[in-house]
């Protein structure tokens, strides 16, 4: 991967992580709104990361191991959306380390 490209890659983690962590303090009713915009824009930095993969033909390495980071953090995320019994707040603090630490 370009340097540019791991460098807009790790910002926009951490821009996300930035909003999984003000989403902690938000009310449930607006807690949701701003999960589904995070979610939306953790799939598109997913997908953009599946098609580097792709394009590298299994050389991609370390960034095969930051697209596991991300789809833990997605699956967290998503698991707050569709909670089981309530709000799972402690999912967020989970995503947002491992987006963090992209």
């Amino acid at each position: 991967m370009l340097s540019e490209d791991k460098h807009s890659f790790i910002q926009r983690c951490r821009q996300i992580a930035e909003k999984l962590e003000h989403a902690a303090t938000l009310h449930p009713r607006e807690l949701l709104e701003e999960i589904d915009q995070i979610e939306r824009e953790l799939v598109g930095v997913r997908d953009d990361l599946i098609l580097h993969c792709r394009e590298q033909n299994g050389a991609a390495g370390p960034m095969r191991a930051k697209l596991e980071q991300l789809n833990v953090a997605l699956s967290l995320v998503v698991a707050v959306e569709y909670p089981v019994t309530s709000i799972q707040r402690s999912a967020l603090k989970q995503s947002h380390e491992v987006l963090r630490n992209c």
